[in-house]
């Protein structure tokens, strides 16, 4: 939920100002694509094969391919921030809508804990 609520708000600010987004910001996303990569990864080591068979194989691969998108956004953002010159970067910058996409993250999140407390309820 709180990543759902930092992509609202730095949406929001990346849409309204052509200026770089502050390095606090920076830093939080790559905070956030750093724990869903490890986690991605823990996911991989304990479902191996499973992982892309198993009842939750199209999350699965929609968190891989969201991580993956979200680690290139990240290093073409340190690159740039480096001052090395990524003009021809500039045409990936649909990079940054993937992360609206994280957003689905949440809802599976939310469905799953709905099933628990009808569960619990009875």
């Amino acid at each position: 939920a709180l990543n759902a609520a930092f992509i609202v708000v730095t949406t929001d600010m990346e849409m309204g100002s052509a200026v770089a987004p502050p390095d606090s910001i920076v830093a939080l996303e790559g905070a956030f694509v750093a724990w869903y990569a490890v986690e991605l990864v823990m996911k991989l080591c304990v479902h191996r094969y499973f992982f892309f068979i198993g009842h939750d194989a199209a999350w699965n691969c929609l968190d891989m391919t969201l991580v993956g998108i979200s680690l290139v956004d990240v290093v073409l953002t340190g690159t740039a921030k480096s001052g090395v010159n990524v003009g021809f970067m500039r045409s990936l910058r649909f990079f940054k809508l993937a992360k609206v996409l994280r957003v689905f993250r949440t809802v599976r999140f939310f469905s799953e804990l709905r099933l628990m407390f009808d569960c619990v309820l009875g």
